[in-house]
């Protein structure tokens, strides 16, 4: 499809500081730039303009995370922020071309 695939495995996580470290470190950006969700946001933006994370050949970028469902066990609010990032990022991807999907194992 043309489209880089980042996986990353929440499984592991036991805070959301996990969450922003591996983020970081899969998307490629300096993790002092995020620690917030408002900060995450501006991440997935800067995805879509080919800043990181992505290639600007490439007809998009995919993020995967497997294990999702760890994250509301260990903060409910962020969980759902996320998802929220994701579904805004859904419908504007024929702007940023940034496929997101989260799903759980159990």
């Amino acid at each position: 499809m043309g489209y880089p695939v980042h996986h990353i495995d929440a499984h592991p996580w036991i805070s959301v500081q996990d969450m922003y470290d591996i983020l970081a470190e899969t998307l490629s950006y300096r993790r002092s730039y995020g620690g917030s969700l408002d900060a995450l946001a501006d991440v997935f933006a800067d995805m879509g303009a080919y800043l990181f994370g992505g290639d600007p050949a490439a007809t998009g970028t995919v993020l995967a995370i497997a294990g999702f469902d760890t994250l509301p066990a260990i903060d409910s609010r962020t969980a759902h922020v996320i998802l929220g990032a994701f579904a805004r990022q859904a419908r504007l991807t024929g702007r940023t071309a940034i496929p997101c999907c989260a799903w759980s194992d159990s």
